[in-house]
């Protein structure tokens, strides 16, 4: 155990990178039961920085395994793109070697470029691995990003069965990337994964030309069982993006009981601002969203297919066993254009 000392001010652990690559504060290889709890880790230079703030790697035929990081601070340097606050990486060729049940709660990842990155084996995916809170307590990432153009991502994921991230505040992501995702997950398939009572908002990107914003963004889910339910995206201003608060492709999913509202592209290019979007096959349920104030007032339409604004987007795969439900949905869309050519849709 790694903990803090009774109470107070957090004691700060500050780092110092080298030239070389695939640094990390505290790096911890095949472990098991490992808990980290209540210290700040910090990297307060500018050149020769830390990649990583803390970094779990699991070997060929070792995982990690349930281990915690709970109530610590993850400062690193955000106009260095590789900079992680937090890092899982398994390199899984045997059933020993997958990541299992490890957690992050209660935790603030701040000044990176990426706040979370989960990715599991291809061969043998992490099981239950958690990104959220506990006893009422916070779970922020706030502040990544910076001059780079590199793809920016709250929390991402990949290879994961039975993974939860709940309760998170992604708030003020900022940079000259082309994309930029808050929670980000893709080739999670086969089994659930849950994101549920986020709130995601303030994000925005300098970069020269058109890119994309999207708060959750799920790809490749072949046959898994995903639940986004009970978030909250809010608060974007659109300078020259695209963007879509929840797009979904593939598996099969839930999406229930979510918040979107404020959103406005204020710029008079071709641009898409959508709620959800769903657009590969699988089965489909949205109920109990709530969808209100995307405005768009001075763009044209991105193409006859796609309006400027649209509430729920539901594609027109050519696969089969593509199904879409959809009931008690809420979508109030009530903005004033002067372009003839603005259109918006529910």
């Amino acid at each position: 155990i790694i903990k803090q000392s009774g109470t107070g001010t957090k004691p700060i652990l500050s780092f110092t990178g080298t030239s070389a690559t695939g640094e990390a504060c505290i790096k911890l290889t095949g472990c098991d039961y490992i808990t980290i709890e209540g210290i700040v880790i910090k990297d307060e230079t500018t050149s020769n920085n830390v990649e990583y703030g803390i970094y779990l790697l699991g070997t060929a035929d070792n995982g990690c395994k349930n281990n915690t990081i709970k109530n610590c601070v993850i400062d690193l340097y955000q106009n260095y793109k590789f900079t992680i606050g937090i890092k899982l990486f398994s390199n899984a060729e045997y059933v020993t070697g997958l990541n299992y049940q490890n957690k992050f709660l209660n935790n603030i990842i701040m000044e990176c470029y990426t706040g979370y990155e989960i990715f599991g084996s291809s061969y043998y995916p992490d099981e239950k691995n958690e990104i959220g809170t506990i006893d009422g307590g916070v779970s922020e990432i706030k502040n990544l990003g910076g001059n780079e153009s590199f793809v920016l991502n709250g929390i991402i994921f990949k290879y994961q069965k039975g993974i939860s991230v709940h309760n998170n505040k992604i708030y003020n992501i900022h940079s000259n990337s082309s994309n930029i995702y808050g929670i980000c997950f893709r080739n999670c398939s086969y089994d659930t994964v849950k994101i549920y009572s986020n709130e995601i908002t303030n994000f925005s990107s300098t970069y020269y030309s058109q890119g994309s914003i999207y708060p959750i963004y799920s790809s490749s889910e072949n046959y898994a069982a995903v639940q986004i339910n009970d978030n909250e995206i809010y608060g974007f201003a659109l300078t020259d993006q695209n963007f879509c608060a929840i797009d979904v492709s593939m598996g099969n999913t839930i999406i229930s009981g979510n918040k979107i509202y404020n959103i406005e592209y204020t710029l008079n290019s071709s641009r898409i601002v959508q709620g959800i979007k769903i657009s590969s096959y699988g089965t489909h349920y949205l109920y109990n969203n709530m969808i209100y104030d995307l405005r768009a007032p001075n763009a044209q339409p991105y193409s006859a297919t796609y309006p400027s604004v649209c509430g729920i987007y539901v594609g027109s795969p050519s696969e089969q066993n593509f199904n879409v439900n959809l009931y008690n949905n809420t979508v109030f869309l009530n903005y004033t254009s002067d372009n003839d050519l603005n259109r918006s849709t529910a």
